[in-house]
């Protein structure tokens, strides 16, 4: 009888991971992007190749873009007439070479109605669609047909010869743009600019298999070592989708610590000036605000005179600063910023001396120069908030005694910066009176316009509005439930006659922690008809990803609170988290911070969801060891929830797992494992992250240890059933005939093996899964009709394979999925680094089919029992991040009990007598 207690903890651990996956993939902001829209229909002329790359590339093609009249003059001659700058799309994992049509027709459409004297050549790459997030054999592969690619393209100019291609890579492909430049043959300037896409840089979403992780280290240990010297001609842009995109979260797109940072950019979507939309994971191919800005960066990056991608990094790098960072308020950057400004006597010169003001009208019949005193009293600090379209629009002066106004001004506009909403071009500044000690006011310029104009002025002390706040702790947050999750702490009173806070938020320093800023109105002294609206901004100091909110005047603004990546080490610790809030002047406000559980479960599967497969097996061998010792002394086995129940428990292995993690990390071992050659243990990529704590390990095996055995109940239960509807089915089946099904269950694991060898290992690897279920269903069912303890215990020893074989089922999968794909081209998957593992599983596995007593080799037990601790332990030191390591410790495992079931059957000279087991 199973306790409540235990059926209690399970549903907990469960419900946590149910929840923090519900909210992982549903709670973020509903989809704020528009679409591109075509006017002519689009074409992919595919350019040839060559008999050679066509024999040695089958899967791939190269293709060129166009629509319209444009594509029909591609069509009509053989000769592909191309003449402008060459851009080269690379799609990712199971992506399309049709994904490039929004960045190609927004390029071809913007060229023809703004008449430039240039054109952009959009080409793009068939990879047969694929899976090369999965499964890292193609990659190389892929890499080195880029690399022809780049080569042919440049070949097709004539006229106005390009010398150098943008690459635009979408998620894997981004990668495969980087590593072009490790392939000793490619020319590495022929390639000076790359723009990724929701690109996974800093490490593999997960690490399913060795050679992506060999080619991520590759890659990224060859631009660590060369950002300086060969790559130093090459600008990087990185841009992560936020929240919404699921399967690569923001952390991994970041190129911190692997480009030199003079030379690259890495920004979310939430953070992109005239954006501020978070992206899923293919929305970031044709979202319009973010095509609209990389185009307009892509058109300003071309050099007039040669009409060609510039060769000045610096100026490549002012412009896409300009369009993904922090744009001051222009929708192209300017040539130029004015140093002084020329203030004319006839534009009234209008003194603001209220230290918070407003200037709103629906149309503006003539200029105005706003002047505001800075010899204010208690003031030291200005905040403007304006949408006049203009370029200088704001600057400071200083007053000459016994004149009236000034005349110039120093221009301070190139300081602003946009924010929300899209295409508003409001513009916020900041100015800090110390920094200009000899000014005496600030001049916002107010021009004629037929729009609504907004112009809002804060004089301030940064002592009233410079704020901090520590968070409420994990502790505070139960002792006020459920207050802190439904109505939350009052924080701040936000009052009339002022337009800006900023809030430190100390505490905010873990990625687990989460709560919600909502900004609730008050009362208004006015009715507000021309106000834009209120907004909050999140601001992560050592990162470029800012978060916003906006509300209109009388709505509820509500703002997430929770870190996309974690810097670890900080450059600065006494940076904390900044909570900045920008509200209508004349309004109040109250501003609370409510607690937000289940986004820390969503943060908490975003982050370590892909540590658990490692511990959910180490809890599983856990009990095979249990059942080990069991046998050898019984000759009896419990079945598996038994076995976790008697031996999984974390301080019977984790304690061990922390002195070994120790000694590794040890300098002086750490040489000594590097001279071996031997990897680095998987905490230390946490780590560098932040995200690992000495409590993370217990944390994760606590809630693995309910997961699996309600998972081991679920496949218990799936086996009963099976069996009870395989006996209904098959009972008209002669007894005689089930001698004939052992034979072809024989066959069915001689081919697997083969297919394993020869085919594809993971092929191999499903036959043999199947074989093994159809024997337990077997088995299962005699143990309802036989009180046999001997059929009992191959049952419940066979589950406990069962589960941890499907592991390597699992992690596999992705292999076969890209053998099928490529069938048309080759009946043999290549490049599979698990091949090795693939045959030696199925090889095992299929021994302890046949050899299915395991009763028989209970004395070697002594020896295995220990072996597949320590291989338990290995597994955590080395599994937890790099997932394909799983293989290899369930491959030892099975390697381990089929070698001892093999020696005592040669040693005694016994073989399987099927009558007497179906008698039994």
């Amino acid at each position: 009888m199973v306790s409540p207690w235990k059926i209690g903890y399970c549903v907990v651990c469960v419900g946590i991971i149910v929840y923090g996956i519900w909210d992982y993939l549903s709670n973020f902001q509903k989809n704020k992007c528009l679409m591109t829209y075509m006017f002519e229909m689009p074409e992919y002329i595919q350019i040839p190749l060559g008999k050679r790359l066509k024999e040695k590339y089958p899967r791939y093609r190269l293709f060129i873009y166009g629509e319209g009249q444009y594509a029909r003059k591609l069509e009509s001659n053989r000769k592909v007439p191309v003449n402008g700058v060459p851009v080269l799309f690379i799609p990712g994992n199971a992506g399309s070479y049709r994904q490039a049509r929004s960045l190609a027709s927004v390029a071809h459409r913007r060229a023809n109605d703004k008449r430039y004297s240039f054109h952009f050549n959009y080409y793009t790459i068939d990879f047969n669609e694929e899976l090369s997030a999965l499964f890292g054999g193609m990659l190389q592969s892929q890499t080195e047909f880029v690399h022809e690619c780049v080569k042919k393209i440049l070949s097709l100019y004539e006229y106005n010869k390009p010398s150098s291609v943008v690459l635009v890579g979408h998620s894997m492909g981004g990668m495969i743009a980087r590593a072009l430049f490790t392939l000793p043959e490619f020319e590495q300037s022929f390639v000076n600019t790359i723009i990724t896409q929701a690109t996974p840089h800093q490490a593999p979403v997960i690490s399913l298999d060795r050679m992506i992780a060999t080619y991520y280290n590759s890659v990224n240990n060859y631009w660590r070592t060369h950002s300086n010297t060969t790559l130093k001609h090459v600008t990087v842009i990185s841009t992560g989708g936020g929240f919404r995109d699921v399967l690569v979260r923001n952390e991994l797109t970041s190129l911190r610590g692997i480009t030199d940072p003079d030379l690259s950019i890495s920004t979310s979507t939430m953070s992109v000036p005239n954006a501020w939309v978070s992206t899923d994971h293919l929305c970031a191919v044709w979202c319009k605000q973010m095509v609209m800005l990389t185009k307009r960066a892509m058109f300003d990056i071309i050099d007039p005179a040669t009409l060609q991608v510039t060769i000045n990094t610096d100026e490549r790098m002012n412009v896409f600063k300009h369009h993904f960072l922090s744009n001051p308020g222009t929708k192209k950057i300017p040539d130029y910023w004015k140093v002084e400004i020329q203030l004319y006597e006839e534009i009234p010169w209008v003194v603001k001396k209220e230290k918070t003001w407003e200037f709103a009208k629906k149309r503006v019949a003539e200029d105005y120069y706003y002047a505001v005193p800075m010899d204010q009293e208690g003031v030291n600090s200005f905040v403007a908030i304006s949408n006049v379209d203009l370029q200088d629009w704001i600057c400071i002066c200083k007053l000459e005694r016994n004149e009236e106004r000034c005349k110039t001004c120093k221009s301070l506009s190139q300081k602003g910066k946009i924010i929300p909403t899209f295409d508003s071009y409001r513009k916020i500044i900041h100015i800090d009176y110390k920094d200009y000690p000899e000014m005496t006011h600030v001049v916002l310029i107010i021009t004629a316009a037929p729009t609504q104009v907004e112009v809002m002025g804060d004089s301030y002390n940064k002592d009233y509005r410079h704020l901090s706040y520590k968070l409420p702790s994990v502790p505070d947050i139960v002792m006020t439930y459920p207050e802190s999750v439904t109505k939350g702490v009052s924080v701040l009173t936000l009052y009339n006659d002022s337009l800006f806070y900023n809030l430190q938020l100390k505490g905010l320093d873990s990625v687990l922690r989460a709560y919600t800023a909502q900004l609730v109105p008050k009362h208004c002294t006015s009715k507000k008809d021309l106000h834009e609206g209120n907004m909050m901004s999140l601001h992560v100091p050592w990162s470029q990803e800012d978060v916003y909110s906006f509300s209109r005047v009388n709505e509820i603004g509500n703002l997430s609170i929770k870190l996309q990546s974690l810097a670890s080490p900080m450059e600065d610790t006494n940076e904390s988290v900044e909570l900045r809030i920008y509200i209508d002047p004349t309004c109040s406000y109250q501003l609370k911070i409510i607690a937000a559980p289940t986004e820390s479960l969503g943060q908490f599967i975003r982050f370590y969801g892909g540590l658990f497969p490692s511990f959910m097996l180490a809890i599983l061998l856990m009990g095979l060891v249990f059942q080990l010792h069991q046998i050898r002394r019984e000759r009896k086995c419990a079945d598996i929830i038994e076995a976790i129940s008697s031996f999984g428990a974390p301080y019977k292995i984790l304690p061990v797992v922390v002195i070994f993690r120790f000694i590794l990390n040890n300098e002086s071992f750490e040489a000594l494992i590097t001279s071996f050659g031997l990897p680095q243990e998987d905490s230390r990529e946490l780590t560098k992250s932040g995200l690992y704590s000495a409590a993370l390990p217990l944390m994760l095996y606590i809630i693995s240890l309910g997961v699996v055995n309600v998972h081991c109940y679920l496949l218990i239960m799936a086996l009963h059933i099976f069996s009870k509807v395989a006996a209904v089915l098959f009972r008209w089946i002669p007894s005689l005939l089930f001698t004939f099904f052992e034979k072809i269950k024989v066959l069915l694991l001689t081919l697997a093996i083969l297919t394993s060898c020869i085919l594809c290992g993971s092929l191999g690897i499903i036959i043999s899964y199947i074989c093994f279920v159809i024997q337990l269903a077997r088995l299962c069912h005699l143990t309802r009709v036989s009180n046999n303890g001997n059929i009992a215990t191959k049952f419940n020893f066979g589950v406990t394979i069962l589960l941890i074989f499907l592991w390597v089922v699992v992690l596999s999968f992705p292999a076969s999925i890209s053998w099928a794909k490529n069938l048309r081209y080759t009946f043999i998957l290549l490049d599979d680094s698990n091949k090795l593992m693939s045959v030696l599983s199925v090889l095992s596995i299929s021994c302890l089919i046949v050899l299915d007593n395991p009763i028989s080799a209970r004395e070697s037990y002594l020896y295995l029992a220990p072996g597949v601790y320590v291989v338990n332990v290995l597994l955590l030191l080395y599994g937890m991040v790099s997932v394909y390591r799983i293989i290899y410790a369930v491959t030892s495992v099975l390697l381990g009990l089929a070698v001892t079931r093999i020696i005592y059957y040669l040693k005694n000279g016994q073989h399987i007598d099927i009558e007497q087991e179906k008698s039994d």
